[in-house]
């Protein structure tokens, strides 16, 4: 019997050419709960996450460095703003202010961080009425992208056979509107007020 590594073996199933599914659990937000509530199993207690997914005998989905920010963490694309815009996070104990700024104005929202420090949610959206997506709409639309080699080459290294490479792209327009921008709600009432508006901005933002 043939013998692939975790990496082979994630490519294989890509390429079909594999009859199973790689074993791949999401351990990243018990390990980061656990070791701030200082409940580790004794023998993990000084073990980084990844020697515990070599110890399991598991491979490793999504990688994005161990100790990295629970609010905006580092990723394989670099955001970069055009002059006068850009998004500026400053946290104040378990508060995230979020500033959104550009030529056309400034917009406000705010994140809370869980219990443990592990995760976040929304407590505020930044887009609250209508006139607020003409300051967004210049921020997106004079945004760019890049992959971040540096970062991807430290990662691989990093994640030697555990696993390949994985990412996943940013979310649509109209999904970062609803989770990231607006907010349910006034996502809802965007769309019934100013359906004509908020395509355009969707057009705009794609």
């Amino acid at each position: 019997m043939t013998h692939f590594s975790f990496k082979e073996e994630v490519l294989r199933t890509f390429q079909r050419t594999n009859d199973y599914v790689v074993w791949q659990p999401r351990i990243e937000h018990w390990y980061n709960v656990n070791r701030v509530r200082d409940i580790l199993p004794p023998k993990y207690a000084r073990w980084s996450l990844l020697d515990i997914y070599r110890h399991l005998g598991a491979s490793v989905r999504y990688y994005y460095g161990e100790g990295s920010d629970i609010s905006s963490p580092k990723t394989y694309l670099v955001f970069e703003y055009e002059a006068g815009r850009g998004v500026k996070e400053i946290r104040e104990g378990e508060v995230i202010h979020v500033y959104f700024h550009s030529p056309r104005g400034e917009l406000y929202g705010k994140k809370g961080l869980g219990e443990w420090g592990c995760s976040w949610h929304y407590l505020e959206h930044p887009v609250k009425k209508i006139e607020d997506l003409d300051i967004l709409e210049d921020i997106v639309t004079h945004t760019h992208y890049r992959f971040d080699h540096e970062f991807y080459q430290g990662a691989c290294a990093a994640l030697d056979d555990l696993g390949a490479i994985q990412f996943y792209w940013e979310r649509s327009p109209f999904q970062r509107l609803f989770l990231q921008y607006a907010g349910i709600d006034n996502t809802i009432t965007l769309m019934y007020e100013h359906p004509e508006r908020l395509r355009e901005y969707l057009k705009k933002a794609e």
